[in-house]
């Protein structure tokens, strides 16, 4: 018998600060937000680091029309919640900049 999860809470106080000091340690600029579409083909949104706290916190709204099988143009208003745990400074990216997955 499977399980559908309804509610996550991905962040707490601890898991914001742990990542708020990596960023710092690894003078992190920008965070890559990459989030997969129903085709399967990864999506990206870059973020510079002032607003990575309160994406954390909060999430991030982008317009689900502008990629293709999200949202209908009239229900398109939707909110992106990186994960913390999959935080990653990957050694082939552009130095500054991090990944997450949401």
């Amino acid at each position: 018998m499977g399980v559908i999860m309804v509610s996550s809470v991905l962040t707490n106080e601890g898991s914001v600060d742990a990542i708020m000091e990596k960023v710092a340690r690894h003078d992190i600029k920008y965070i890559r937000l990459i989030v997969v579409d129903p085709n399967g083909s990864p999506r990206a949104m870059l973020i510079p680091e002032y607003q990575i706290r309160d994406s954390l916190e909060n999430g991030v709204a982008f317009d689900g029309s502008s990629i293709p099988g999200f949202a209908e143009v009239n229900q398109s208003d939707l909110n992106l919640h990186p994960d913390p745990s999959t935080f990653l400074v990957p050694m082939w990216e552009t130095p500054g900049i991090a990944l997450m997955f949401c």
